[in-house]
């Protein structure tokens, strides 16, 4: 229950936030394409829901959408060229979608694993031999875009170093977030726990991408700003209860409507200090 609802919190996060950054897209470097990896990072979410939401009819389907993601981190990778202005390689751009692209298509041609139970989960994705080269290159793409903002953030000065580094930032989180992904694939004996954190990658991105150049001056995406992260605070919090052991034993009817009464508490409880944080987090000197 907890990994299911930090999963479709952060889909529904990336969806708000992919709009929000297309709404804004003109202004920041770069930002379609971010826009399209958030609506990439969206697509890897529901791949990995859709069994726990249809059945099992709906894996072929599920590992379909699992299997963008490195053509997602292709993207991931351009977008932080063009971002801290190293895009004009054309050679590299094109390294990067062949890789990726490559990747992926062999991932959609070739079953790239099976789902199967993990750690009390019905439907954990498992990679086989062509997911694992599928995933080594989503995660090297991704490397790469990381190392492409970490150099331009040492290099930057004043207000671009932060908005780069706060970028990078982000992408650690994503990095940590999916150890959880990384230790169901190994079938590992722990539980995913890191994946309960993964609704507020995108807000983090985002926000970094955002913070300087619109974000200040736009009331609109401020308060997008700070409902995202109030969804994100409560599905930290609902996640966190879903998964205490007095929930499971109350069976599956009985423990959804508590865990949607321990939402309500924790919105209604942490709205003012919430909005109050996005407030502080957007104005300069916050």
């Amino acid at each position: 229950m907890a990994i299911h609802v930090s999963l479709v919190l952060a889909l529904l996060g990336s969806l708000l936030l992919a709009a929000v950054l297309a709404r804004h897209a003109a202004r920041v470097p770069g930002a379609r394409r971010l826009v399209l990896f958030l609506l990439g990072v969206s697509a890897w979410i529901l791949g990995n829901e859709l069994p726990a939401l249809l059945g099992p009819g709906a894996e072929r389907a599920g590992l379909a959408l699992l299997a963008t993601a490195p053509l997602t981190s292709a993207v991931f990778l351009h977008f932080a060229l063009a971002f801290t202005g190293r895009g004009t390689s054309r050679g590299k751009i094109a390294a990067a979608y062949l890789a990726g692209g490559g990747a992926s298509l062999l991932a959609l041609l070739i079953v790239p694993g099976s789902f199967g139970p993990y750690a009390g989960l019905p439907f954990v994705a498992t990679p086989n031999k062509v997911g694992w080269l599928a995933s080594v290159a989503w995660g090297g793409l991704a490397a790469l875009g990381t190392l492409v903002l970490l150099r331009a953030g040492m290099v930057a000065r004043g207000l671009a170093r932060r908005q780069v580094l706060a970028v990078a930032a982000s992408s650690g989180w994503g990095a940590a977030c999916m150890a959880g992904y990384a230790a169901a694939a190994l079938r590992l004996d722990l539980y995913p726990w890191p994946l309960l954190g993964l609704p507020l990658y995108p807000l983090i991105l985002v926000y970094g991408v955002l913070r300087y150049r619109v974000l200040v001056a736009n009331a609109w995406a401020r308060r997008a700003l700070a409902w995202t992260l109030l969804g994100a605070v409560g599905a930290l919090v609902v996640a966190g209860a879903s998964a205490a052991p007095g929930f499971a034993a109350l069976g599956p009817v009985a423990s959804g409507v508590a865990s949607g009464a321990v939402a309500a508490l924790a919105f209604l409880a942490l709205g003012g200090p919430v909005r109050w944080l996005a407030e502080r987090l957007i104005y300069p000197g916050g």
